[in-house]
């Protein structure tokens, strides 16, 4: 449709000069290169107006602004991933997290006022600067916990960065870049289609929200973390969730019913000189010690360990898990935590078993099957920075599903001549159960003229037979390939209901099963075990001990002061679904007969319906269910 002029009369009266078309991107040209044709109208005053007339919005400029956005997203990605921020981008589930930002920023193209386009691509860039500092000091993103804390001790984190000028030039080439670019492509776009800014706002609003639901069992059942596979979701997920929740919970006066957990570094107590320890983590999954024939199982489903626990230098310990959740009880364990709301102390690094073994002189592994994808959630609390090694076994095989002997297998690669402290995080016997153990550990039936529960029942004691011999794989690797002092340590982040009370897997710490799991220590060449045996006397019930004291156990093997006080005098704490406590605990103490007994704490998020006020002794299940008709799912 050609351009079009005249008069129009308004309220007041007066006749205003009219210019209507489609090209109302270039309104003040037009009406300079008409205004000889407004002079040939002298009834006209000389306000001039602009009104569109209809027709189709230039919608394919939009999708071009967002294509040219995702390709900056995409760049900038790259860009810190060369830089060597994040080795954890662009993993298998990345076009889904491209596709999601492509929507986001087809709704900000429709922002109208370019005012508001420039501040806004101002305070995304200040942002992008600040997460890749934080992530290239600390090695993980700004966590929604910490962002107070960056505000209330802005000048000790402005005098720490002071000295490190090289990590600001870093982290200003992405937010530079990105400032540019972005502002390029609007240059380039500005004849797309517009709304109003407050409808922009309210469709990014939208979109947010749907993020946050879309994310919302990730974030809020079992943590708020701060790692996506990208730098910009990150940002919105993390300020999402400090205003719906971090922000509204540190303005709250209420009784959280739990203190932040904070404790200093310990001293280092022997200095290990090379080639003189090494300390082998194995973090199991899903296995509870009720289905282990070594705590008195019927099946023999650990015949390994069993005959193992005849010898000296082999402790057994019925244990109780920091959490119900791997994204807990991992950054808990890692990190030596000892009561909920532990983010202050895993943010701090004091404890971090990671950094405490480089600072005295080992050389650290991570070492795991399985897919980045379910790490995610807890990998920023690890302590990556300090990890020599870090080996994602199921990304080397192409994302191919692996079985737990990769791990034992990798212990050649090692050189065991020198300290080391290597963690094998195991999938153990997590679900689905029949895909966690090999043909030649299938010694129970999983057939369909089974019941639901014994089917996996059998399959769940089949992967305990698995693990079992992982174990010994690994011990007699460590047994005829070193020389110098050698810790293996076992554990599983969890247990696993199987029925109990109609209930299956592990989403619920109430239940006895799922926070009971096995701790086993083994010496090997003469390792000295003299902190286990002072624990155990220290203890009311000397045969059981929590993950907090293994961890503890571990910091005095990687050499440092540890105090061997049992913490059964004051209780065992068992977290919640969340890092900073929020979603509630369970306290676990002990009377003078020496029984464990439950006690309720508060439930703040979310509370159990199988949890009441009264206390209930925890006893471990010796016999072996072969039959139950009456639960299925």
């Amino acid at each position: 449709m050609a351009n079009r002029f005249g008069c129009r009369q308004d309220h007041n009266g007066r006749k205003n000069f009219i210019l209507t078309g489609r090209k109302t991107g270039k309104s003040t040209e037009m009406l300079r290169s008409n205004h000889g044709v407004m002079n040939q109208i002298p009834e006209c005053n000389t306000t001039l107006a602009l009104v569109r007339s209809p027709g189709l919005k230039p919608i394919y400029l939009n999708l071009a602004f967002a294509l040219l956005a995702i390709m900056i997203v995409v760049l900038v990605d790259i860009l810190i991933k060369m830089i060597g921020l994040n080795r954890f981008y662009l993993v298998n589930s990345y076009p889904i997290t491209i596709l999601v930002l492509f929507l986001v920023l087809l709704i900000v193209s429709f922002l109208k006022s370019r005012r508001i386009f420039f501040y806004s691509i101002i305070i995304v860039s200040l942002i992008l600067f600040c997460e890749t500092l934080y992530l290239e000091y600390f090695g993980r993103f700004i966590p929604q916990q910490q962002i107070n804390d960056i505000f209330s001790d802005f000048n000790e984190v402005s005098l720490e960065l002071n000295h490190e000028s090289a990590l600001i030039l870093y982290a200003l080439i992405p937010a530079v870049l990105n400032f540019i670019l972005f502002m390029g492509i609007s240059r380039l776009t500005i004849k797309r289609a517009t709304f109003s800014f407050a409808g922009s706002l309210l469709l990014f609003m939208q979109i947010s929200f749907a993020i946050w639901v879309f994310n919302y069992k990730e974030t809020i059942n079992l943590n708020p973390q701060p790692i996506f596979l990208n730098t910009y979701l990150t940002v919105i997920h993390t300020l999402t969730m400090y205003a719906t929740h971090e922000l509204p919970r540190s303005m709250s006066m209420g009784d959280r019913g739990v203190e932040p957990y904070l404790a200093s570094s310990p001293a280092i107590g022997e200095r290990i000189l090379p080639g003189s320890r090494n300390v082998i983590f194995i973090m199991g999954e899903s296995l509870g010690f009720d289905h282990m024939s070594i705590y008195g199982y019927g099946r023999d489903t650990t015949p390994f360990l069993k005959e193992m626990s005849a010898n000296r230098n082999v402790v057994i310990m019925e244990g109780i898990s920091s959490s119900a959740k791997t994204s807990i009880t991992v950054p808990y364990v890692l990190n030596v935590i000892k009561k909920p709301d532990g983010m202050k102390q895993i943010l701090s690094d004091n404890t971090n078993l990671y950094r405490m073994a480089k600072q005295n002189n080992f050389t650290t592994y991570y070492v795991t099957p399985t897919d980045i994808d379910f790490l995610k959630s807890f990998i920023s609390y690890m302590g990556v920075k300090y990890i020599d090694h870090f080996i994602d076994l199921y990304q080397q095989e192409n994302g191919k599903e692996l079985m737990d002997e990769v791990c034992a297998d990798y212990l050649e690669q090692v050189d065991l001549s020198r300290n080391n402290f290597v963690v094998l995080h195991m999938r153990g016997s997590h679900t689905p159960y029949t895909r966690r153990y090999t043909k030649p550990f299938a010694r129970y039936p999983v057939t369909d003229e089974l019941t639901f529960r014994e089917r996996r029942l059998n399959a769940y004691d089949n992967s305990v037979l698995y693990t079992d011999y992982i174990i010994s794989k690994i011990y007699h690797y460590l047994k005829d390939n070193t020389s110098n002092p050698t810790y293996l340590v076992f554990t599983s982040d969890h247990g696993e209901s199987l029925g109990e009370d109609g209930v299956y897997g592990h989403l619920n710490n109430t239940i006895p099963v799922i926070v009971r799991v096995p701790i086993i220590i083994i010496s090997l060449n003469n390792a000295d075990l003299s902190f286990v045996d002072k624990l155990k006397r220290n203890a009311i019930n000397g045969g059981m001990m929590n993950h907090f004291e293994m961890s503890k156990l571990i910091g005095w093997m990687l050499g440092y002061e540890e105090t061997p006080e049992s913490e059964q005098h004051e209780g065992y704490y068992v977290n919640g679904n969340r890092l900073d406590g929020s979603s509630g605990f369970i306290k676990l103490v002990f009377n003078d007969r020496k029984e464990l007994i439950e006690q309720a704490s508060k439930k703040l998020y979310a509370r159990s319906p199988l949890m009441d006020n009264t206390s209930k002794k925890i006893s471990a299940s010796t016999e072996p269910v072969h039959k139950d008709n009456d639960h299925h799912l």
